[in-house]
């Protein structure tokens, strides 16, 4: 850069026309400016020599700006550095630049938020508009309801709208009422058609188990051997069944074949298949006894007499419990016998349920103490 550029950066008086006397050459003009300024200087810092001057005014000039480098420029050329002043002049351009770039790229930034925040205003303006075209022109999609008629004729309407698809909307019956009630007279009637063929198998049972009872009684006492002893004795020996023995151990074993015939086996088959097993506790309870039944039944053995009492006495409480569910009545049931262990077990709160199927559980009512 020229030396008449720098100073009239820095002065305002490169120029001839300037100049405080016209006639006053370059070189006298410059000594002339730097006597002024260190002067200036000298008088500002107190100091006695312009370098001391000069030197104490560089150390309070702020660099960061465009006015301290300017200062700075200036001192250089009063010294006589016009390397250093031009270099500096260099400095104050690149941070003039960078200055006008910032508040350039800060003019656009404004002017880029203030476009989004327009942008923003009018998708929302839009997004309203929609909801209120939605609520006030748009038309809901009808889901028609799935009618169902099962061969009594009743009615289910089941809804078919994804959001409450399944659920039951009504039911109703193209039956008339004396039709209705005559169905329910006939529930009635094969239920207590079920009740009825129940006490009399319990009465056949209650003479089948007097027999069993008599049979285990008479070959106790006519017996100087255990019972159990004395009848694999009459089974390995015919000779002392007929003779010692006194057939005590074939009386038991028709006695026992009375109960677990097949024709009474199959009886009892045909009344579960009639009775309740529905989806309520009292169909499951219900449907529990008779396999209990009929288990304690088939488990009736004439080899181990001493099981004998035990297992006609829970025989006679699956009648006892089978009667009582199909009058209404709730059963009488100890959850802690041996032959419900399979179909009870224990839930993580503590209490107990029991199951006929294994799928469906039921919370056994406790007794209070």
């Amino acid at each position: 850069m020229a030396r008449q550029d720098i100073a009239n950066m820095l002065t305002g008086m490169g120029g001839a026309g300037n100049r405080p006397n016209p006639n006053m050459s370059s070189s006298d003009w410059r000594m002339a400016f730097g006597a002024q300024q260190a002067q200036g200087l000298m008088n500002a810092a107190g100091t006695t020599t312009p370098q001391e001057a000069i030197q104490m005014g560089i150390g309070n000039l702020n660099l960061e700006s465009v006015k301290g480098l300017q200062t700075l420029a200036q001192m250089q050329q009063i010294r006589g550095d016009m390397a250093g002043a031009a270099q500096t002049v260099s400095q104050i351009k690149a941070m003039q630049q960078k200055e006008e770039d910032e508040d350039k790229a800060k003019a656009a930034a404004t002017i880029e938020e203030a476009r989004y925040q327009e942008k923003l205003a009018l998708e929302e303006r839009k997004v309203a508009a929609d909801e209120l075209k939605a609520k006030t022109g748009a038309k809901s999609k009808i889901y028609e309801p799935k009618v169902n008629v099962d061969k009594d004729g009743r009615i289910t309407v089941i809804s078919t709208d994804p959001a409450t698809i399944g659920t039951v909307l009504s039911r109703a019956s193209t039956i008339t009422q004396a039709e209705a009630d005559a169905e329910e007279e006939t529930v009635r009637q094969e239920r207590e058609n079920i009740s009825q063929k129940l006490i009399i198998k319990r009465s056949v049972l209650g003479g089948q188990a007097a027999d069993i009872r008599l049979a285990l009684e008479e070959a106790n006492d006519k017996s100087t051997l255990p019972t159990a002893m004395g009848f694999a004795l009459q089974k390995a020996n015919p000779a002392y069944a007929t003779t010692i023995g006194k057939q005590t151990y074939q009386k038991l074993v028709d006695a026992v074949a009375g109960v677990q015939s097949a024709q009474a086996l199959n009886s009892l088959a045909e009344l579960k298949a009639q009775s309740s097993t529905g989806a309520s506790g009292l169909g499951a309870t219900n449907a529990m006894e008779f396999s209990a039944l009929q288990s304690n039944i088939r488990k009736l053995n004439p080899d181990v007499p001493s099981t004998i009492e035990a297992g006609l006495q829970a025989i006679e409480r699956n009648f006892d419990n089978l009667i009582r569910i199909d009058q209404g009545l709730d059963p009488i049931i100890d959850w802690d016998d041996p032959n419900y262990a399979h179909m009870v077990k224990e839930k993580t709160d503590g209490t107990r349920a029991y199951s006929y199927d294994g799928k469906k559980w039921y919370t056994i009512t406790e007794p209070t103490e």
